[in-house]
């Protein structure tokens, strides 16, 4: 009896059907990609099956076969191969992608990431015979910083070399610098990291040879600073397939669809410049009879620092979100991330969290305790925040957790399956009773969840929800972050009127495959789309829409997914003035070598330090602000606050953690003063049916351990409820011990004051400004070039102006600081 009841656990459950698609969840396929593996093998060797695709991030299983077959058998091909492969597994080829039916691997697509799958025997390995990037990248970046030092130790004491000065050489490298620059090839795509056609590789070769035997340092340091982006690339995605970071049901072939914002603006500058640079060079070469000023124009006009640009800026930021928790397929994401204007979220749990026990309904027959005991005991042996609404945790034996979120459990309670959670996944047990006791309980404010225990449905359990703590700033840093739709998928009851409140728009679809008609719609009249979702691990994934990238934070905490999309955005604003930059810096060039004032020598020089100049402005994002509170949106509220708890932290069970409370109490919450009221942001009074046996009063224990100070609703309370829940007198206050002890406690009502910059960090600030720079910029070449007064004339210039505006800053602030001494609060 136990082996049966144990097999029909294993059974595929349908996630939804359509003709030819069908849709599947596997329990136990989570997490186990080599087994993910053959069964897409296995299935794919099944008479009219087409396509399949299996996911080890979410269980489930899409197959697409012949309109005219029959479902039903499928369905129970996949239960007894499930079976099977748990029983006796098949072994596994050396590739890593297990069995392989004759013939038939064409027709598998087993992602589980990241275009690249390592062997299971060895997590993160790579092929025999295929090199690390990283290691080979490391090896050209030491090579390059090894090149710089003896050419610069060798022109300071030797000086320059012979070879200097060869024509051949000078030849060569205006060649090399024309031909890498200039968009002569169509369909040329250059990003760090990613494999070069041969023909560039080999331009770039004979680049760097050049440089080196002409001993150019600036254009060595140009080549090394390649490197550098290249070797950060290569550690972005090594440190994200570690992470295990996998996407969705993502078909392969498919492409990210037409070309990125950014990658459009910048192959359109480079069009732009290509043919006036081309046509005025011409023009001067004729009209001149100097063909060396022509060529000096097209170098100084070179617009390849637009690409280069792309690639070093979305390489310091891919290390800059790693070092935050956030991983990034590729520094190329951020092309396609800053591009998104809608976005879907598949759990509501991740602005939701429950806050008190509310009505407990039981079916005729079925006792009270025995609904919560079920609950408790999943709950408590999963770590759930389910768990903080019981008073205890319920000891029982042999208790498993399968799978969960954050309003839904399911998993073995000995040999008997246990269910909590929304109706619509019961397995369709609803029945006329079950709907008008659901619908009471939508009409009281309270989320109905359903009970069911081996097929008998106990009853239902209602539970008022709250916004979790934080969420409102991180919706506010997505819109921020350039996106306008915010959509989540809501089909439990009593769910989508609190995500309405909160300004979300709400999918109350049954089926999944609601979500992706609207999605496939959305992509299909030309939107960016960013799909969330939330893994077996607790961890969030974002994939978008058209194409392939998936973007992983490990902890799930919902503020670095508003953080991710402002630096996206930090990256569009990064191109965009490199982009204006770029075309003062072309057309000064151009007006500069047209007039005779810039040698063709010197405009590989000048070449050189433009990019140079570019380069650093993109690793310069290394090291700036991530955006508002330092920290990025909405990270100050997750598990990581004091107090915070985080969720599986009982046990070897998966973790569903996404945001524990904040850690913050509320003066009276130790006296029940009330939870929030989904419906009106208010507080209504605590009633719980006195059917819960000797769960009664756990509601008051449950709001304190996830009710934050703020966020519940004061806004719209009345001068009594505000006085009652804050413990205070209004017409007397509270004493000096009192007020002592909470001043501890919560400290001073005012914001924070950081340490204020110091003389050269604001001096510093003063030339961050495009146009100084360029100053700064003409005042290089104007010392290249001999002309020594003028340079020392720009930069003094320059230097007193940053001086004066560091005085005025300084003499505002001492101003301001005075003005907020006399106007100290003082109560009243």
């Amino acid at each position: 009896m136990a082996v049966t009841e144990i097999k029909n656990s294993l059974r595929p459950e349908i996630v939804h059907r359509l003709p030819g698609r069908l849709r599947l969840h596997l329990p136990g396929l989570a997490r186990r990609p080599r087994l993910a593996g053959e069964l897409a093998g296995g299935l794919a060797a099944l008479p009219g099956v087409r396509r399949v695709v299996a996911n080890p991030v979410s269980g489930r299983v899409l197959i697409q076969f012949d309109q005219g077959g029959d479902w039903q058998w499928l369905v129970r091909q996949v239960g007894e191969l499930w079976s099977e492969l748990l029983s006796n597994p098949r072994p596994v080829d050396p590739g890593g992608h297990g069995h392989d039916p004759a013939g038939k691997r064409e027709r598998v697509d087993f992602d589980t990431s990241l275009k690249e799958q390592p062997p299971p025997s060895a997590p993160g390995a790579r092929a025999s015979g295929e090199s690390d990037p990283v290691v080979r990248n490391m090896t050209a970046l030491a090579l390059g910083g090894a090149a710089i030092a003896l050419v610069g130790v060798k022109r300071l004491f030797k000086g320059p070399s012979t070879l200097a000065g060869s024509p051949s050489l000078f030849r060569a490298a205006v060649a090399t610098n024309l031909l890498a620059g200039y968009p002569l090839l169509s369909g040329r795509k250059e990003g760090a990291g990613g494999e070069q056609p041969a023909w560039q590789r080999l331009v770039a070769l004979v680049g760097l040879g050049a440089a080196l035997l002409r001993e150019s340092l600036p254009g060595l340091t140009l080549f090394w600073l390649s490197s550098v982006a290249a070797v950060m690339d290569a550690l972005v995605r090594r440190r994200y397939r570690k992470t295990g970071g996998e996407g969705g049901d993502i078909a392969a072939g498919e492409g990210a669809g037409d070309a990125s914002r950014c990658a459009r603006l910048t192959d359109t500058y480079m069009a732009e410049t290509t043919g006036t640079a081309l046509g005025l060079s011409a023009l001067t070469g004729l009209f001149t009879a100097r063909p060396s000023r022509a060529l000096a124009m097209l170098v100084t006009a070179n617009p390849a620092g637009g690409r280069k640009s792309l690639a070093m800026t979305g390489a310091a930021l891919a290390v800059k979100a790693g070092r935050l928790g956030i991983n990034v397929p590729h520094s190329g994401f951020w092309q396609q991330l800053c591009d998104v204007d809608t976005v879907f979220f598949e759990d509501a749990g991740l602005f939701l969290m429950p806050a008190q026990m509310g009505e407990v309904l039981a079916r005729p027959g079925v006792r009270p305790r025995e609904i919560l005991h079920t609950a408790a005991a999943l709950a408590g042996k999963a770590g759930h925040p389910l768990a903080a609404l019981f008073p205890a945790r319920v000891e029982e034996q042999e208790v498993e957790v399968l799978a969960g979120g954050p309003l839904e459990l399911k998993g073995r309670i000995g040999l008997e399956n246990a269910f909590v959670g929304p109706l619509q996944k019961t397995g369709g047990l609803v029945d006329q009773w079950i709907d008008l006791k659901s619908k009471q309980l939508v009409h009281l404010g309270q989320v109905p969840l359903g009970v069911v225990r081996q097929g008998r449905f106990l009853g239902l359990m209602g539970v008022y929800c709250m916004p979790r703590p934080g969420i409102t700033q991180v919706i506010t840093g997505l819109r921020t972050g350039g996106v306008q739709n915010i959509f989540v998928f809501a089909p439990e009851r009593g769910v989508g009127s609190l995500l309405e409140g909160m300004g979300l728009d709400v999918v109350e679809d049954p089926h999944q495959s609601g979500l992706e008609e609207r999605t496939a719609g959305m992509v299909a009249a030309g939107q960016r789309v960013a799909r969330v979702f939330t893994g077996p691990s607790g961890g969030l994934f974002v994939h978008l829409q058209p194409g392939r990238d998936v973007m992983v934070i490990p902890d799930g905490h919902p503020g670095k997914l508003a953080l991710a999309f402002h630096l996206g955005r930090t990256f569009a604003v990064r191109v965009q003035k490199n982009i204006h930059f770029l075309r003062l810096a072309n057309y000064l060039g151009l007006f500069l070598a047209a007039t005779g004032r810039i040698s063709l020598f010197a405009s590989l020089l000048y070449y050189d330090l433009v990019n140079l100049l570019l380069a650093a402005g993109a690793y310069r994002e290394l090291f700036g602000r991530n955006g508002p509170g330092e920290a990025g949106p909405g990270a100050g509220d997750g598990d990581n606050a004091p107090g915070g708890r985080k969720w599986g932290s009982r046990g070897k069970q998966p973790s569903f953690r996404l945001i524990s409370g904040t850690g913050h109490r509320e003066p009276g919450a130790e006296k029940g003063a009330g939870v929030p009221d989904p419906g009106s942001g208010g507080v209504r009074p605590e009633r719980v049916k006195d059917t819960a046996g000797p769960h009664k009063g756990n509601a008051a224990a449950g709001a304190r351990a996830h009710r934050p100070f703020n966020g519940n609703g004061w806004a719209g309370q009345t001068g009594a409820e505000v006085v009652t829940r804050l413990q205070t007198d209004a017409r007397r206050g509270l004493d000096e011990t009192e007020a002592a002890r909470r001043l501890g406690l919560y400290g001073p009502n005012r914001l924070p004051e950081g340490k204020p910059p110091g003389f050269w960090s604001r001096f510093a600030a003063q030339l961050q400004n495009l146009m100084v720079q360029t100053l700064l910029g003409s005042s290089v070449v104007c010392l290249f070039l001999g002309e020594v007064g003028d340079a020392l004339a720009i930069i003094s210039i320059v230097v007193l102006n940053a001086m004066f505006g560091v005085l005025q800053e300084q003499k505002a602030e001492t101003a301001l600081a005075a003005l907020r001494e006399m106007t100290a609060a003082t109560a009243r």
